[in-house]
């Protein structure tokens, strides 16, 4: 569940503030709205369809998030496991390497510290 709420974070702020948008005229339409007269002539007809683009837009966005974006966000990540340990594995290669031409140099453990800062 928790990565499925992370990845929701991660969506692009646009779509989440549509769909905030939509969910709160589909509340206003369905609670508010019918229960008073019609303002303007057809008024009925236009909330409607607002209230049609709405609702398809949410079951989009909830298509878009569990076979687009969260398949994505999956793959990403494990690609960035795969890469972490890489790195790492690379990292400490590259220190015992320096550590050995180091000693092989008779370079003393100040200077070392300063090295491996840059």
């Amino acid at each position: 569940m928790s990565t499925y709420l992370t990845n929701f974070k991660n969506l692009r702020k646009e779509l989440k503030y549509i769909l905030y948008i939509s969910i709160i005229i589909i509340f206003f339409i369905e609670f508010i709205g019918y229960s008073y007269d019609e303002i303007f002539p057809s008024a009925y007809t236009f909330s409607n369809i607002i209230l049609k683009i709405c609702y398809s837009y949410v079951a989009s966005l909830i298509f878009y998030y569990l076979f687009v974006h969260y398949k994505r966000q999956d793959d990403k990540r494990k690609y960035y496991e795969v890469l972490s340990s890489k790195l790492n594995k690379l990292i400490k290669d590259h220190n015992s390497v320096f550590e050995k031409i180091a000693s092989i140099n008779g370079v003393n453990d100040d200077a070392m510290d300063e090295m491996k800062k840059v």
